[in-house]
């Protein structure tokens, strides 16, 4: 990927001396509130990302009666939330597993009291439901989790109506078949459980194995059907109804329950050392368990939940930007300008905000472009001309707030 350049106007030479004046800490993240206007509270739904909007799906409605069949859509960029008019019917459900694949959405599995066996796919780009014709077989169960590698999707352990599984099917959209893989090594039969996909292997996280809440890794590689348990350091908390998200190639952990508490807990995961951090983050998240999150650029989205201590299913909405390093002083108040936006190459930000912590570029895939840390300038300029033609995201994140704009490159 070609680097973007930045250019920055003469205050660059006083970033270094402002910040070690100001700084009142080091954090690794930032809670922000986000709208939730427009999200209808649900417990144990599924989220995906297509062209940089976050789609949530299904779960179970406030009093555990009704099973949402609704699709919303949450765009980072404006702060809203949308609901698209689909042509096509989805199986009411709720902890159901959903994965991409050629910018379509497979929502698999769940529950509406019983296991189901369902899967039905929805086309952002034509806001339709189906219901493929498959071939092979997909074992009945919820509270599973999957993974994409090689445009197939890994449907991973779950419960069915007897308890949790072990089971490790794959799903080719291509072809419309279910495959079971002859697998070795051990995965304990585990619900509740959550994966990410780091360099073409699996990562399964924690989970509830019939008896006890788990903080186990176990890692899945697609192309030797082989599971691992990889040795890690540093400490990680047994949980189950949790969710994760990669960011920079490591893995996010975030809420759940555990020995009857609904937890606020982030710790992350670097598959590159097999070390466990706990960050140390600002702002607020609500603690919550059966949530889901999607990741964007360097931003994850969490989204809906439930709330053991107040028996309440949740429609909160909250980002954690992912940083380095931190500052907590209040930012600037005049608003944010753009130009010119569409642009062919050139682009100002003027009226940026004091003591800037983290500002990045993505692409509408969510791919860095570029990322700075530590700035204090009211005005700088970015280099797209040497990018592709299309839309890009620029992030500013502050210790108080986070503010995006979409830019188009003609």
């Amino acid at each position: 990927m070609k680097t973007l350049i930045v250019f920055f106007v003469p205050l660059l030479l006083l970033i270094s001396s402002s910040l070690s004046l100001n700084a009142q800490g080091i954090v690794d993240g930032t809670w922000i509130p986000r709208s939730s206007e427009g999200f209808s509270a649900r417990k144990g739904p599924a989220s995906v990302v297509v062209d940089g909007k976050i789609y949530v799906l299904n779960g179970l409605a406030p009093g555990n009666v009704i099973y949402r069949d609704s699709i919303v859509v949450y765009d980072p960029v404006s702060d809203s939330w949308s609901t698209p008019i689909t042509i096509g019917q989805d199986t009411p459900r709720y902890m159901i597993a959903a994965d991409v694949v050629d910018g379509k959405i497979y929502a698999i599995g769940g529950s509406n009291s019983v296991a189901l066996t369902t899967l039905q796919v929805y086309d952002p780009s034509k806001k339709t439901w189906t219901t493929p014709v498959t071939t092979g077989t997909f074992t009945a169960r919820d509270a599973l989790t999957t993974g994409v590698v090689d445009n197939k999707i890994y449907a991973i352990g779950g419960e069915d109506d007897f308890g949790p599984v072990n089971t490790v099917e794959v799903y080719d959209p291509a072809h419309n078949t279910w495959s079971t893989p002859t697998t070795t090594g051990t995965f304990v039969p585990t619900s509740k459980l959550t994966s990410c996909v780091v360099n073409n292997k699996i990562y399964v996280i924690g989970g509830y194995d019939g008896s006890m809440d788990l903080n186990t890794v176990e890692i899945f590689n697609p192309a030797t059907n082989v599971w691992t348990s990889p040795t890690t350091t540093g400490t990680a908390t047994p949980r189950d109804a949790l969710t994760s998200c990669v960011v920079n190639g490591k893995i996010y952990v975030i809420g759940g329950f555990s020995n009857g508490q609904t937890l606020n807990t982030v710790e992350i995961f670097d598959p590159a050392t097999n070390a466990w951090s706990t960050p140390v983050t600002s702002g607020t998240f609500t603690p919550r368990c059966y949530l889901t999150c999607s990741a964007i650029g360097d931003s994850i989205y969490v989204m809906g939940g439930f709330d053991t201590d107040r028996d309440s299913v949740l429609n909160t909405n909250e980002e954690l930007v992912a940083l380095k390093s931190g500052v907590t002083i209040k930012p600037r108040t005049p608003e944010l300008r753009v130009s010119p936006n569409p642009t062919s190459g050139m682009i100002s930000l003027r009226n940026l905000p004091e003591h800037i912590q983290h500002l990045s570029v993505t692409n509408v895939l969510g791919e860095l472009i570029l990322e700075r840390e530590g700035l204090n300038l009211p005005d700088i300029t970015i280099d797209l001309s040497k990018q592709p033609q299309g839309s890009y995201y620029v992030r500013i994140v502050t210790a108080t707030s986070s503010e995006s704009r979409l830019i188009v490159r003609e």
